[in-house]
């Protein structure tokens, strides 16, 4: 009968469709997966990148000192550094010692001032 045939033939694009649906449905689950392996990928290529600046810069900077005629190498920079912070303790001890020369000359003024106080008193 025609309406048998027209029902087989349904039921096979149906089962074509659904063939169809499976394949599209396999093919996003394999694109969700190949997304995060790019994913994956590209943090590591961004890891690499930035590693890599910093051995350029590294390189730079070291390039630098090798065509800089007045560096005189790390001792000698590490020397000049002491000598700084040296002079910086000098300046903070001439600090130190005179504000307690101060504190002492305000701790007589105020000692002599009670002794004056006590003979006004007595």
């Amino acid at each position: 009968s025609s309406k048998q045939l027209a029902l087989e033939r349904e039921l096979e694009q149906l089962t074509a469709v659904n063939s169809t649906m499976s394949s599209v449905l396999e093919s996003i689950g394999s694109t969700k997966s190949n997304l995060t392996t790019l994913l994956q990928a590209t943090n590591q290529t961004n890891s690499l990148l930035e590693l890599w600046i910093k051995i350029l810069n590294q390189a730079n900077f070291n390039q630098e000192l090798i065509n800089d005629t007045t560096w005189q190498g790390s001792l000698s920079s590490e020397t000049k550094w002491q000598d700084r912070v040296g002079k910086l303790n000098d300046v903070m001890n001439k600090i130190d010692a005179e504000k307690r020369k101060r504190e002492q000359e305000v701790n007589a003024k105020q000692n002599l001032e009670k002794v004056r106080q006590q003979r006004f008193n007595d």
